[in-house]
């Protein structure tokens, strides 16, 4: 493995900088894993930059293609509530019954918590939805982007979402793992592992 001392901090620092500036993350992202192919090969780098990203993707039995696919299907979604004119009807009536940054900080908090089904729907549908009359009221981004984040995840862990699923197959592949452990109604089992697991999740480390 060649040893590029601290060129090899160059690519992370250009995507830092690109996402920044142009805030466009996925172009940032590329570019900067593209630099860093240049260096790697010390030529153009494009075709060490593609497989770099394929050989990241298709890790890990296709999870991450999986959660790619999802992730493009819920922008999709997130584009046509917009098309339909749901976000414009949803900040519309903001605008003209909220009149506080109070009140904005609260309805955003309101709207995390009611979309609980999954987080990554949660933040872009309420972080699009809310982020121009944040603007309006002169509400920092970073309290917004806060604000979003504490009603995405946390609240999607509770009740019937993406997550929840997700995490009885993390406690099912660990009960199949486990010896002396095999008995009768498995998924109840599960599923109470994963409530007396609650605490856990929100304590503080």
């Amino acid at each position: 493995m060649p040893e590029f001392g601290a060129l090899s901090v160059l690519p992370p620092l250009l995507a830092i900088v690109l996402a920044i500036v142009t805030r466009r993350p996925m172009l940032s992202l590329f570019l900067g894993i593209w630099s860093g192919a240049i260096i790697y090969t010390e030529s153009l780098g494009i075709a060490q930059t593609f497989d770099w990203i394929v050989s990241g993707i298709i890790a890990d039995d296709g999870f991450y293609v999986e959660i790619l696919l999802f992730t493009l299907l819920l922008g999709s979604g997130v584009a046509l509530i917009w098309r339909l004119g749901g976000a414009t009807a949803v900040r519309q009536w903001a605008t003209a019954n909220l009149q506080t940054r109070r009140n904005v900080g609260l309805t955003t908090w309101l709207l995390g918590m009611l979309l609980f089904f999954d987080d990554y729907a949660n933040t872009a549908i309420v972080g699009s939805t809310m982020r121009e009359l944040s603007d309006q009221l002169r509400i920092s981004r970073e309290k917004l982007s806060y604000i979003v984040d504490s009603t995405s995840a946390p609240v999607a862990t509770i009740g019937l979402s993406s997550w929840v699923a997700f995490q009885l197959s993390l406690i099912a592949d660990a009960y199949d793992g486990l010896d002396g452990v095999s008995g009768t109604r498995p998924h109840s089992r599960h599923s109470s592992a994963r409530f007396r697991s609650t605490p856990t999740r929100y304590s503080r480390s």
